[in-house]
């Protein structure tokens, strides 16, 4: 008996990855991404997807990015991390993304919705 295919799509999913980011940052999910989690992050629920981007100069390559939503729908609506995996293979895409652990999960949505406000110059007395 063989295991049953995760759900997700069988084709490659199309659209342009060039869109601005000022442009990504009010979008919709897109079509043909895949949910990977939800999770909590500073008192809110993020549903996290797998969401794929088009290479037109590299066809034989597949690349996504990780989608955040905040459950609630308050405030910012989506938050994108660049297209941070590139596999052979849609489904390789989705198992890398399946075996990010929480943790990493929850930084790249840390990463995601940092504004730089929370960023602190380091303190020379210190040393760091």
């Amino acid at each position: 008996m063989t295991d049953p295919q995760p759900p997700g799509p069988t084709r490659r999913p199309t659209g342009s990855g060039r869109t601005a980011e000022r442009d990504l940052a009010d979008a919709p999910v897109a079509d043909g991404s895949v949910h990977l989690t939800t999770l909590t992050y500073e008192g809110r629920f993020w549903d996290a997807f797998v969401e794929f981007v088009d290479d037109s100069a590299r066809p034989e390559v597949h690349r996504a990015r990780l989608c955040f939503v905040p459950a609630d729908g308050a405030g910012r609506t989506t938050a994108r991390t660049a297209a941070i995996i590139v596999e052979p293979s849609t489904e390789a895409v989705l198992d890398h993304a399946r075996s990010l652990a929480r943790h990493q999960i929850v930084a790249m949505l840390r990463s995601a919705t940092c504004d730089g406000d929370d960023l602190q110059p380091a303190d020379p007395a210190s040393g760091r």
